[in-house]
C-alpha cells in the first residue's frame, strides 16, 4: 500500500471516528460537506488521480469499509439496523445479501462489485453516513432499540439532547439536503428555473406538450413552445430521471420523517417551517415517486417474471403481488393491475414539477444555513 493510499484511508477511517464521536454526544454530526469533498479531492490528488478514477476509487475503499463494518457487526443488531433504517446504500446492501444467502455466503470482492453497481458513483458524505451508524451500534448496540428511518441522517437523535426545537430541526435538515443530491443533479436541477417560476395557485392544469402543471401548484411556465419541450428531456435520461425520483424519495423521507419524531403531521406543522408543501403539491410528488417505484417492478416482472423489491419501493411501501397473469401493485395513493403487455405509468408528466421542488429544497437549505451563520 502507497504513503498517499494510506492517508487516504486513515483520511476516511477519522472521518467516521470523529462523526460517531459528535453523534454520540449528541451533536449533529454533518453539514460539513463541501469541506469534506475539498479535502478528500486534495488528498485523491496528490496520487495523480483523475476525476473519473477518484470516484472509483473512492467507492471500492468505502464499500470495502461497508462490507467490514457488516461483517464485525451483531447478527442480531445488523438485522434490526437493515430492517428499521431506510438508506440508499443500506437498502442496496440488505436487497442484494437477501438474495445471496447473507454476509456468510459473499466475499468482498462480490459485495463491492454488486453494491457499486447499483447505487451509481455517490460522494463521500453518501457513504459516511452508513459507516458512521454502523460505527455507533457497534460501540453502542443499546441503540438499536431506538433506530429509525433517518437514523443515518441524524445519528445524533440515538442519544440523549436537548428537545427538538422547529428551528433546530429546519437547520439540521437544511445541512442534511444537498449531500443527498449527486454531482449531477446539483448541475441540472437549477436549470428548470429557465423554464418554471413561482406564481399564484391556479385552477387549470397549465401544459407544455406532454408535461403538466397540475391544479392548485403555485408555478407556472417561463417559456412555451417546442423549443422548452425538447430542453426538458435532459431529466428524462434514464438514469437522470431515476437519480430525481430517488433523490425526491429521499428528502421528503426525511422532513417528514423529523416532523414526525416531535410528534406533529406534516400538514399541520406551522407555515413558519420553511420546507413544508401544501397538500396538493405533497400528493402530486408522492404520486409520481409511487409511479416511478411501480415502474421499476413492473418492468423487472415482464422482463424477468419476478417480483422485486427496490430501495425506493421499500421507501414508499410499493408491494405488489402476482395473480393469475396480472401483476397487482398497492400503494399509498392507489392500487393498479397490470397485464404481461400492458402500459407503463406515465412519470413523464410531472417531472418538471418535481424538479422545480428539488430546487425549491436546494434554495431553503441555503437561505436557513447563511441565515444562521450570520446570526
Amino acid at each position: 500500500m502507497t504513503e498517499s493510499l494510506e492517508k487516504l484511508l486513515a483520511f476516511y477511517e477519522k472521518r467516521i471516528e470523529e462523526k460517531s464521536i459528535a453523534a454520540s454526544n449528541g451533536e449533529f454530526p454533518y453539514g460539513d460537506e463541501q469541506e469534506l469533498l475539498r479535502k478528500e479531492k486534495g488528498l485523491a490528488a496528490e496520487r495523480g488521480s483523475s476525476a473519473p478514477e477518484r470516484v472509483d476509487e473512492r467507492s471500492m475503499h468505502l464499500l470495502n469499509m461497508l462490507y467490514s463494518s457488516l461483517k464485525s457487526q451483531d447478527t442480531f443488531v445488523l438485522s434490526n439496523l437493515l430492517t428499521k433504517v431506510r438508506d440508499p446504500i443500506l437498502d442496496a446492501s440488505l436487497l442484494w445479501l437477501a438474495q445471496h444467502k447473507g454476509l456468510q455466503h459473499t466475499t468482498v470482492r462480490e459485495f463491492t462489485a454488486a453494491i457499486d453497481s447499483q447505487i451509481e458513483k455517490r460522494r463521500f458524505p453518501q457513504y459516511l453516513r452508513p459507516l458512521v451508524l454502523l460505527d455507533l451500534t457497534q460501540q453502542s448496540p443499546e441503540i438499536v432499540e431506538r433506530l429509525t428511518e433517518n437514523s443515518t441522517y441524524f445519528p445524533n437523535r440515538l442519544f440523549p439532547r436537548e428537545r427538538i426545537t422547529l428551528k433546530s430541526m429546519e437547520l439540521e435538515i437544511a445541512k442534511t439536503i444537498p449531500s443527498l443530491f449527486s454531482e449531477e443533479l446539483l448541475e441540472i436541477v437549477p436549470k428548470i428555473s429557465g423554464y418554471l417560476c413561482d406564481s399564484g395557485t391556479h385552477f387549470k392544469p397549465h401544459k407544455n406538450r406532454r408535461y403538466v402543471i397540475p391544479l392548485n401548484i403555485a408555478c407556472k411556465w417561463t417559456q412555451l413552445g417546442y423549443d422548452s419541450w425538447q430542453d426538458l428531456q435532459m431529466y428524462e435520461a434514464r438514469e437522470t430521471k431515476k437519480q430525481v425520483f430517488e433523490t425526491l424519495a429521499d428528502v421528503l423521507q426525511l422532513i417528514t420523517e423529523e416532523v414526525g419524531a416531535t410528534g406533529r403531521k406534516i400538514g399541520g406543522i406551522s407555515s413558519a417551517f420553511r420546507f413544508k408543501t401544501s397538500r396538493s403539491e405533497y400528493r402530486i410528488l408522492m404520486g409520481s415517486i409511487e409511479d416511478y417505484a411501480t415502474n421499476q417492478i413492473l418492468h423487472v416482472w415482464r422482463k424477468a417474471g419476478i417480483i422485486p423489491e427496490t430501495h425506493l419501493s421499500r421507501q414508499v411501501r410499493v408491494m405488489a403481488r402476482e395473480e393469475g397473469d396480472q401483476l397487482i401493485v398497492k400503494s399509498f395513493f392507489c392500487n393498479s393491475f397490470f397485464g404481461r403487455d400492458e402500459y407503463y405509468k406515465d412519470t413523464d408528466r410531472h417531472l418538471p414539477v418535481c424538479v422545480r421542488r428539488l430546487h425549491k429544497y436546494l434554495l431553503i437549505s441555503e437561505s436557513v444555513i447563511r441565515q444562521n451563520d450570520t446570526k
